[in-house]
């Protein structure tokens, strides 16, 4: 609907609408915290994550 607004009209609205413009270093930062925090524990515990849960009711 915007698009269609006169008011509008100059607006790049697809490149203020891209998320990727707004979200700096956050995917570098996300990969670098599962890198050094989430895999190192995700190796001390793999024969415990490997288990098959069991549901008893």
């Amino acid at each position: 609907r915007l698009r269609k607004e006169s008011l509008f009209a100059g607006l790049d609205l697809d490149g203020l609408l891209d998320a990727s413009a707004y979200i700096g270093r956050a995917p570098e930062q996300v990969d670098a915290f599962v890198a050094s925090v989430v895999q190192p524990i995700r190796t001390r515990y793999r024969a415990t994550i490997a288990d098959e849960p069991q549901v008893r009711v």
